[in-house]
């Protein structure tokens, strides 16, 4: 942007044509004297000039607009100029020399304009190089007056350029300073947004917590992996009945005997169902030892201890609801687990659950060479059980392995049942060999045995309270299909006037009984007839 307002090209190119003139003459004249100044006209070098002539050139600058470049070198050079343009903002406007371009004086253009003078003209080119308008018809002389009034407006035009300058500069001190406030504040946002994220991982369990899908597969495998072992170790054993042939020791039996619940000595007589009682059985132990217990009673001792902590938490002010008290039961028992001790104390478990499973049915498989037995029933059975409690008792969630409320009701209680579809439960007919229950016709009726497999649920706390129990496997129940005009299975009345021979459980329970029925008996072993061994 020029320093100096261009006037409107109607009104005053007739004032500017003639002093371009005078000017124009002037330089094609000797100069007399520094001060006054009589050219005469000349004129060949006189002529006139145009409305184009007035315009801004684009490029480089035409040689009919500019003074001779001789006459101009010597008044530099000489100093003459200096008398009539002196001062420091204008002496600023022209440091160093002229450069010669195409014989006529060039300059390369400044920040606020190019001045060209000699003793008697001064002369303002803008950035291209062209004459332009300076403000009034006093505004070019060649008094000294005029000089000095000229020299006057560069000073302020200088001034004007460096209050721009100064704006300009404090306009950049102000963006930068601006810059750097928002670049502390994103700076400072982001801490703020770590310090929250860090906040709120600190009360996720960091841990990988059980989840349902993965606590519904190792359930499935373990009742499957019972129920494998139990048809493939046991199965022939029982069904050929070499356990009579055998010694054992009643206290076993009795023991064993105590995992089968009501309902399921009620179906001792009932032809084929050894086994599924034994998987009943071995199940229900695994429940009692292994998924009730706190990490399956590896920390029995501290036990006590830690649930009255999680009481305490429920009580304070300001009260903790069932997620925080939950969250934090998972994180000191995952502590606890990882513990350097704690490997030694869940192997000893592991062995003492094994063993007393080994000896309780040592009673069905007496052939099996006791250590044998113990390491197969700890790989097959209790391992994959005790995974799966491990993985329980770190969860924030509570999961829980159920019993149909049926299998502790007597026989003449279950009667009165009408089941014809329990909800909950898979119905396996005993009748056509545990194959499941789909389709009831008319007529037809479930009977109710006893369980078979439990099912298992979840709790989600939330908040300040437990979710609704949620069924993530349904359990197993065995039943019988009466087909219409048929009678109920029904028990022997009185089976202690003689040997039963239906099934082994159902003659196991018979000596029992009759034994425990004795007044001598010292709990020695004793054989299929009942004499005591020594």
């Amino acid at each position: 942007m020029a320093l100096f307002g261009n006037c409107e090209l109607s009104k005053r190119s007739k004032s500017i044509g003639n002093k371009m003139k005078r000017c124009l003459s002037k330089a094609s004249n000797p100069i007399p004297s520094a001060k006054t100044v009589n050219p005469e006209p000349n004129a060949s070098s006189e002529r006139s000039l145009t409305p184009e002539d007035l315009q801004e050139p684009r490029g480089r600058p035409e040689p009919g607009a500019y003074i001779d470049e001789q006459r101009l070198v010597n008044s530099w050079n000489t100093g003459e100029a200096s008398t009539h343009a002196s001062g420091k903002g204008f002496e600023s406007l022209h440091s160093g020399s002229p450069d010669t371009y195409e014989g006529k004086v060039w300059r390369e253009p400044g920040s606020i304009g190019d001045y060209v003078q000699d003793q008697n003209v001064v002369m303002h080119l803008d950035r291209d190089h062209s004459p332009k308008d300076i403000g009034s018809d006093s505004d070019i002389t060649t008094s000294d007056h005029s000089n000095s009034s000229l020299v006057s407006k560069v000073r302020r035009r200088g001034k004007n350029c460096n209050f721009s300058e100064r704006l300009a500069h404090e306009i950049s001190g102000a963006q930068q300073t601006e810059d750097e406030n928002l670049r502390n504040q994103v700076i400072r946002l982001q801490n703020e947004l770590s310090e929250s994220q860090a906040f709120v991982l600190s009360h996720i369990p960091q841990h990988k917590s059980l989840t349902e899908t993965e606590a519904t597969a190792d359930f499935t495998y373990l009742c499957g992996a019972v129920e494998e072992w139990v048809d493939c170790t046991l199965g022939d054993a029982m069904e050929d009945g070499l356990a009579k042939k055998e010694m054992f020791s009643i206290d076993d039996a009795k023991s064993f005997l105590a995992l089968i619940p009501k309902a399921g000595r009620d179906a001792f007589s009932y032809p084929h169902t050894d086994t599924f009682n034994v998987t009943a059985a071995i199940l229900m132990f695994l429940q009692r030892e292994v998924f009730t217990p706190e990490l399956y009673g590896a920390i029995t001792p501290v036990v006590d201890f830690l649930s009255g902590i999680e009481m305490s938490m429920m009580n304070m002010v300001p009260t903790r609801g069932v997620r925080e008290y939950r969250t934090w039961h998972s994180e000191t028992y995952t502590a606890i687990a990882n513990h350097a001790d704690f490997e030694s104390h869940k192997k000893a478990r592991v062995d003492m659950i094994s063993g007393q499973l080994s000896s309780l049915l040592r009673i069905l498989c007496p052939q099996i060479e006791e250590r044998t037995r113990k390491n197969m029933i700890k790989t097959s059975i209790v391992e994959p059980a005790v995974s799966l409690a491990h993985k329980m008792s770190l969860s924030a969630d509570i999961y829980t392995l159920e019993w149909t409320s049926l299998h502790n009701l007597t026989f003449l209680q279950r009667q009165n049942v009408q089941l014809y579809s329990h909800e909950g439960s898979d119905s396996l007919d005993l009748l056509s060999q545990g194959r499941p229950v789909k389709d009831i016709r008319e007529g037809e009726e479930l009977q109710y045995l006893f369980d078979y497999c439990p099912r298992l649920t979840v709790r989600v706390p939330k908040g300040d309270k437990f979710a609704g129990s949620k069924l993530l496997k349904r359990s197993k129940i065995i039943v019988a299909l009466i087909k219409p005009s048929c009678k109920k299975l029904s028990p022997e009345r009185d089976p202690r006037f003689y040997i039963p021979e239906v099934t082994f459980l159902q003659w196991l329970d018979f000596i029992a009984r009759s034994y425990s029925a004795s007044d001598n008996h010292d709990g020695s072993d004793m054989d299929m007839g009942g004499a005591k061994k020594s």
